[in-house]
């Protein structure tokens, strides 16, 4: 702001006392014949690439206003020549997040200006606009050259007569101070309120997204990674132009950055500055002029943005060599034009090559590390979609269940680890399945006469159902009295007392009267689960909010480790549906995390699961034909959360396991998308797994990605049937029919639920073989897919599931 107050005040200084003259009559030849315009507008883009765009707009209709330029001169210069200035420019890269590329940027921002300079001119409007003044008394000798003289004498003569023709100290301040109030009461409220419209349609309504939708094919053959989001950018710009740097800041190819961040500086038609500026004064140019011109420079510099991009982007010339070679090996690359090779090249934490012995040769040095991979294959790390991150590193150091295969064996597990334990501690874990035992659930009883001194709360394995005993009831104040709660179920016996189980909602009353993991604890958990998901390849997860954990506290847990560069594993972490105002709000503030961690995403729930009895069906469960599951929250609640997270531009994920959920989501999800209008949302939903056939093709044609865990297809397929009947079973994990339909299929393992194996995921999906060995030919043979589907659904379908696909 002080720079425009200055500028304003000193202005004359720059117009009255033979600057203008000097520098004018200098830049006069290559003016005149490059762009036909008088030599004095260098003046005006020099005031402004030092100083800002508005001064060298106010120079220019100082100068129209006193006879200095035509028409034609004043238009195609303000609209042309009032350029970005270095300090916005430099501003524009840091947020975008290429200030390491500065210098070959805006070498390649000068370039497609210069291009944009030379063709609107001759361009309609612009070149229909009249050679004619605005006052008949128009002073055009300093564009004719004067015979005999040298081109700096001339510019110096010219420059000593136009400062003995200076105005007094009087006038000098009267134009200062009329420059000044016309910028205060003129320019800035206007240009606050367009900035403030701005930021509320690009980021909160799909404006930009409509108007950018029929260039996202443009993009996409231009090799513009993340075409959908950047399309949005390319008219964001025309309201203020600081709208696309935001965007860039939000995609993390450098390529899609490098562009945006060009478009910020190149487009120069922007209303919250030059528009306001020339619409609030004499110059002949309309609204519907401006936004013409702004889309003739928007189609002239883009190419020349994305081919610099191309160029410079990503390209690091400090690199000789790798840091890391293996050889000889068989590396699949999820690259489906060319998915084998025979080596890769590594650089710190980033692939530079992969290809053949050859290419990979020529970038190993003295330090590189060569490994042998003796014909072995290699795959990228894994990503596991669906982990409960922090909940599964506390699992392993409490007690384990999982394997019990009976009353006596859990029991006994239970009752040996509250013998290493204080009195009044609470014993927690578990992760039991009553399937192993014949389907009988725990009881309370069962946990009173092994723990009367410790409160008990142990889950089944899904997450959503637990026993508690006694004590711990009695701490969460759950007796006979407790009356139910929408979307779970307080399981009581025929005397109407609590049996300990408990289903779905109800559990957070048990989860309240736990004590709250201390910071360290986190920690603790924290490094433990990173060094178990690392034993097994995987080297990215997305944390999902589990409906009892308190995912802010992860959430920052997983910040301080990144600070504290403690992080091995790269972690995008979700926060619960409901709180979508608060993520908004926290996005507004932090940004969407870095490359470590990242946040931005919101998990939601229709109903629990089909071990609990507790997932939404269309038809009753057929071992309880009374019973069809429950939706855990209303229809309008879910539709209200998720589309307020869509609108607001937060990506959306939502549990729903039981047909009538999936239905109820994908009806949701279709109702949303239409009603916010076009932007890559990527909605997803969480297991999708047992779908109606009618359904199925859903998925593709509204793109919708099913996030599933093929483990849970060969642990459930022991039991399923006997739930749902064989009818529904047929399409219950329907891997191969959803790819084969063309949807995006995400793999994770939903970790603590299940083990965090990509290895026995894929071994799942390509086998389906059930755990208890009774089918040997698959369950549900028809939904088999191969090594290299299920491959793909661990890496670049799970990185297409969290934004990472360029990555």
């Amino acid at each position: 702001m002080a720079v425009y107050i200055s500028a304003c005040l000193l202005l004359p200084l720059l117009t009255d006392f033979g600057l203008m003259e000097f520098i004018g009559t200098l830049a006069r030849p290559i003016f005149q014949r490059a762009f036909k315009l008088p030599g004095r507008a260098a003046i005006d883009a020099l005031a402004s690439f030092v100083g800002a765009t508005a001064i060298g707009l106010l120079i220019t209709i100082g100068q129209y206003n006193r006879g200095f330029y035509t028409e034609r001169d004043a238009s195609v210069i303000a609209t042309n020549f009032s350029v970005v200035s270095i300090p916005f420019s430099l501003v524009v890269a840091t947020v975008a997040g290429i200030g390491h590329l500065f210098i070959v940027w805006y070498a390649v921002v000068i370039a497609a200006c210069l291009l944009a300079a030379l063709i609107t001119p001759r361009l309609p409007p612009l070149s229909r606009k009249p050679d004619v003044y605005a006052i008949e008394s128009a002073d055009t000798a300093m564009e004719e050259q004067t015979a005999g003289q040298s081109l700096l004498s001339e510019a110096w003569r010219r420059a000593q007569q136009r400062a003995l023709q200076a105005p007094g100290p009087r006038a000098f301040i009267e134009s200062g101070i009329k420059n000044l109030l016309f910028f205060v009461f003129s320019v800035i409220p206007a240009a606050m309120a367009v900035a403030t419209i701005a930021a509320i349609l690009t980021f909160h309504t799909p404006v930009f997204a409509w108007l950018g939708y029929p260039f996202i094919m443009v993009l996409e053959f231009a090799g513009v990674p993340d075409a959908a989001v950047a399309s949005v950018g390319l008219f964001a710009g025309f309201m203020d132009q600081y709208m696309p740097a935001v965007i860039a800041s939000r995609i993390d190819s450098e390529v899609s950055s490098f562009v945006l961040a060009g478009l910020a500086v190149c487009q120069l038609i922007f209303m919250s500055e030059v528009g306001v500026i020339i619409l609030r004064s004499s110059l002949p140019i309309s609204l519907f002029q401006l936004a013409v011109i702004f889309l003739q420079r928007t189609i002239i510099v883009t190419p020349v943005l994305i081919a610099g991009a191309h160029l410079f982007a990503c390209a690091d010339t400090t690199r000789d060599s790798a840091s890391l070679a293996i050889e000889n090996a068989r590396v699949w690359t999820g690259d489906s034009a060319k998915p084998w090779a025979e080596a890769v090249a590594v650089q710190g934490d980033r692939i530079l090559a992969v290809g053949g012995s050859a290419e990979i040769a020529d970038l190993i040095g003295e330090d590189t590390q060569v490994i042998d991979g003796e014909g072995g294959m290699v795959v990228p790390g894994f990503i596991d979609a669906h982990v409960h991150f922090l909940d599964g590193g506390r699992t392993l150091a409490e007690v384990q269940l999982r394997d019990a295969a009976s009353r006596e064996e859990f029991t006994r597990r239970v009752a040996e680890f509250v013998s290493t334990s204080e009195p009044g501690e609470w014993i927690t874990g578990g992760t039991w399945d009553h399937q192993n035992w014949g389907g009988e659930l725990p009881h309370r009883d069962w946990l009173d006469a092994i723990s009367p001194d410790n409160p008990v709360w142990l889950m089944r394995l899904d997450g959503h159902m637990g026993v508690a005993n006694s004590l711990a009831l009695k701490l969460a104040g759950i007796d006979a009295d407790t009356p139910d709660m929408p979307g779970g179920e307080i399981v009581r016996d025929a005397n109407g007392s609590p049996t300990g189980v408990i289903k779905d909602n109800p559990m957070r009353l048990v989860v309240d009267a736990i004590p709250a993991p201390s910071q360290s604890q986190l920690d603790g958990y924290l490094e433990a689960a990173m060094h178990y998901v690392a034993s097994n390849g995987i080297t990215t997860v997305h944390d999902m909010f589990d409906g009892t954990s308190n995912s802010w506290a992860n959430l920052e847990t997983y910040r301080r480790a990144e600070s504290n560069d403690a992080l091995i594993t790269r972690i995008y972490a979700m926060t619960p549906l409901a709180e979508w105002q608060r993520l908004r709000d926290y996005v507004t503030q932090h940004g969407r995390g870095s490359d470590w961690v990242k946040f931005g995403g919101l998990k939601g729930f229709m109903d629990g699961s089909l071990g609990s009895n507790t997932a939404a069906m269309l038809e009753p469960f057929t071992d309880t034909p009374d019973d069809r599951g429950f939706l855990l929250d209303s229809l309008d609640d879910i539709k209200a959360w998720v589309s307020g997270a869509d609108s607001a531009g937060l990506h959306v994920n939502v549990h729903a396991i039981g047909d009538k959920a999936i239905r109820d989501l994908l009806d949701i999800y279709f109702d949303v998308a239409n009603e916010n209008g076009p932007r890559d949302r990527r909605f997803r939903m969480e297991h999708a797994q047992h779908i109606h056939p009618d359904d199925v093709p859903r998925f593709a044609i509204q793109g919708v990605i099913a996030s599933m865990q093929p483990y849970h297809a060969i642990d459930d397929g022991r039991w399923a049937e006997n739930v749902i009947g064989p009818v529904r079973a047929k399409t219950t994990y329907a891997f191969k029919t959803l790819i084969d339909d063309g949807a995006h299929v995400a793999f994770g393992s939903d970790w603590y639920v299940a083990p965090a194996s990509p290895l026995e995921g894929i071994y799942a999906a390509v086998t389906r073989r059930t755990l208890d060995g009774k089918r040997p030919e698959g369950w549900i043979p028809a939904e088999k897919i191969s090594v290299e589907q299920a491959l793909y659904a661990y890496t670049v379908e799970a990185a297409y599931a969290s934004y990472d696909e360029d990555r």
